[in-house]
């Protein structure tokens, strides 16, 4: 096979890590399967790189931010280990709802964005969004009666993430199942005497 031929297969394919470095690697190995190991294992690395990114995109995170940014040090009294212990993505398998509450000021939206991006980099379609928002997307198609067919395209991500829930409220007739798990921020109301953060797992719908 030529090497004009075999690149435009490549391209068909679109294998274009392989296309890229197939004549590079290929003066490093004298053995045809290390090669190939090597060329596939490029591919799997720029397509799951390419996923990443494109899952990010998609969630629509309002700023980046990553839980190593997060200083803990300067909030000891947070539950650390029980917040990290959701970044394995255990919860979103389960469907489980989580929901995390506190007054203003405890880095809880911080934690929301984080949180989605190490899901999206293990693979999981996410949303950000903040209650309000929601909301208002929920209330032309409850008029007009396409109410049913943005619940599936909510079915299809994997985890929703919905900040600052407090003070939203909700129609207790649209209670629904779903498979998409949520993580939800939730201010304290302001008459709490309490200033600390909670993470508190829940099997039921968030609107129920």
């Amino acid at each position: 096979m030529s090497a004009p031929l075999l690149e435009m297969q490549l391209k068909s394919l679109h294998l274009s890590a392989v296309l890229a470095n197939y004549q590079r690697l290929l003066g490093e190995h004298s053995q045809p399967l290390p090669y190939l190991s090597d060329l596939i294992a490029l591919e799997s690395n720029k397509r799951h790189e390419n996923g990443v990114r494109a899952r990010i995109s998609a969630a629509h995170f309002p700023t980046i931010k990553t839980i190593e940014s997060f200083d803990f040090a300067l909030q000891p009294e947070l539950p650390k280990a029980k917040l990290l212990e959701h970044f394995d993505g255990a919860f979103v398998d389960a469907h489980r709802n989580v929901i995390l509450t506190g007054p203003p000021g405890l880095g809880k939206s911080h934690i929301l964005s984080a949180l989605g991006l190490a899901m999206c980099t293990r693979g999981y379609r996410v949303l950000f969004t903040t209650a309000a928002e929601l909301l208002m997307k929920f209330i032309a198609p409850k008029r007009d009666g396409t109410l049913p067919r943005h619940y599936r395209n909510l079915d299809r991500i994997d985890l929703l993430l919905i900040d600052e829930l407090g003070y939203i409220p909700f129609d207790r007739g649209s209670n629904r199942s779903t498979h998409t798990a949520h993580f939800t921020t939730l201010r304290a109301p302001q008459h709490r005497a309490d200033d600390e953060l909670a993470v508190r797992e829940v099997d039921a719908s968030l609107s129920g």
